[in-house]
């Protein structure tokens, strides 16, 4: 199962300033294999922390690491073509009524990216793409996502 690690800020109060002073920043990673080792310009993370999950320290940085949800998978999507936001996937499903029963039909697939979403909500997704590159990588972003329920077709939705 993939991960999250965050660094988390840290603080110092300084007297001289009388305030706190920020020493590093805020990073988010996602971690696809947390069974490699994780590297950055920082430290590296071995895997066995990076298949726990909790709070820990490293190089007097203090990680949060927890699971990946399918949110933060379905945001680290192959793209090819250009997506939908999330925003705007949201507003088609409600504004269409998409539920757990409802069947779909979706023209153009790009990099499957509403396919999945719309498959994750919706019973089934019937989508058709007429690039072949596009069509492969919708089939993979699908895969990655566990969307069994979305049925790929190469072919013009007017034609077909």
């Amino acid at each position: 199962m993939s991960k999250i690690l965050i660094r988390l800020p840290r603080k110092r109060f300084v007297e001289e300033l009388g305030k706190d002073v920020l020493l590093g920043k805020f990073e988010k990673h996602f971690i696809k294999t947390p069974e490699k080792s994780f590297s950055n310009s920082k430290t590296t993370i071995a895997p066995v922390q990076l298949q726990t999950t909790g709070t820990f320290v490293k190089d007097k940085e203090n990680y949060l690491i927890f699971d990946s949800d399918w949110l933060d998978s379905y945001k680290q999507l192959k793209r090819l073509a250009q997506i939908i936001s999330l925003k705007d996937i949201g507003r088609i499903i409600t504004l269409l009524g998409i539920t757990k029963e409802s069947v779909v039909v979706e023209s153009g697939a790009g990099s499957g990216a509403a396919t999945v979403y719309l498959a994750h909500v919706a019973k089934k997704v019937h989508t058709y793409e007429i690039a072949s590159e596009h069509l492969e990588v919708a089939k993979e972003n699908a895969d990655i996502l566990g969307a069994k329920n979305a049925t790929f077709y190469k072919g013009d939705i007017y034609e077909e």
